[in-house]
């Protein structure tokens, strides 16, 4: 019997999942630059790079949201070819943004963690990472660029009938060793709290928070790897695939960011506690709040000054 697959689309994913993510990046990215720039500290290493990676995702998502309009995450029967052409094109161009965006945002966490800590082997190791993600960063641009000459034969067909092309397990495996980089780091990154967790006295709230942010270093390490292993399938309706291949994409750039961005945010936060409380008890005086809410174990004692100051190191600090 022929097997009839119905016209359905992940578009509504993209568009509405989506952007709820990119808007909550922009804002939680929003909220530390603009708490660092208050702090008069000023702008550090990990906050440059995790903004590049959110502003590389702008117009990385911009382009999926046109391609869909050409018929992106659809079956690919459904979509006339050139509209295929001209989806395929713009993803092309959106997965090289893709590389950069979610290497600066492991950088910008390796950057954090060599903020915090200046013991030399640590310190040798963070540097270590991020050359390697450096490196494999532009090693799979150039594969993507180099590949194939002209690279256009990706998404023409014309061009692709006299394209002269690497032998597909060279391409296949830059793949896999990217993804396989990303999808370490990931898991490097979400255990090393366990590196201090154990010897922290602070209160069983913080190493709950530092417990849930692991959790989101392990969610897009899963991602990734659930990207990678659906990236070695090569079904005949390419077009769909590669469109399940690039939700988990962005799926796996946002929690990334997200996870860079959490636990700079601490003070923000809390600030925003008393804030809120303040405007539902606009009765009490907010040196009132800040001391209800240290007895609540809310805040911690002494967090009063910590607040008003937001000094960046020892805020990062109070982590761990």
């Amino acid at each position: 019997m022929p097997c009839h697959v119905s016209d359905t689309s992940i578009a509504p994913v993209f568009l509405v999942g989506g952007t709820m993510l990119q808007v909550t990046t922009i804002g939680l990215v929003t909220a530390r630059i603009g708490t660092r720039i208050r702090s008069n500290i000023g702008l550090q290493c990990h906050d440059w790079t995790i903004l590049l990676a959110v502003i590389l995702s702008i117009p990385q998502y911009a382009m999926i949201i046109v391609s869909i309009s050409y018929g992106y995450g659809r079956h690919m029967q459904f979509v006339p070819p050139e509209n295929r052409t001209k989806a395929i094109k713009l993803i092309f161009y959106s997965q090289v943004l893709w590389y950069w965006s979610i290497t600066f945002a492991k950088i910008s966490v390796a950057c954090l963690l060599l903020y915090l800590k200046s013991e030399r082997l640590w310190n040798r190791f963070l540097q270590l990472t991020i050359l390697i993600l450096v490196c494999s960063a532009i090693s799979i641009t150039l594969t993507q660029f180099v590949a194939c000459r002209p690279f256009s034969a990706y998404w023409e067909s014309r061009a692709a009938r006299y394209a002269k092309c690497w032998d597909r397990r060279i391409t296949v495996g830059n793949i896999i060793g990217f993804s396989s980089i990303q999808a370490l780091t990931d898991l490097v990154f979400s255990f090393i709290p366990l590196t201090f967790i154990v010897r922290l006295n602070q209160p069983i709230r913080e190493k709950m928070i530092i417990s849930f942010l692991m959790s989101i270093g392990l969610i897009a390490s899963a991602i990734a790897i659930l990207r990678t292993v659906k990236g070695l399938t090569f079904p005949k309706d390419y077009f769909r695939n590669d469109a399940d291949i690039s939700l988990l994409a962005m799926l796996d750039l946002y929690v990334g960011i997200i996870a860079a961005t959490l636990p700079t945010l601490k003070a923000f936060f809390e600030g925003m506690l008393v804030g809120v409380v303040h405007f539902f008890q606009n009765d009490l005086s907010e040196a009132e709040i800040r001391a209800t809410l240290v007895r609540l174990g809310f805040l911690d004692d002494g967090q009063e000054q910590e607040l008003k100051s937001l000094e960046g190191k020892e805020d990062f600090k109070s982590f761990g």
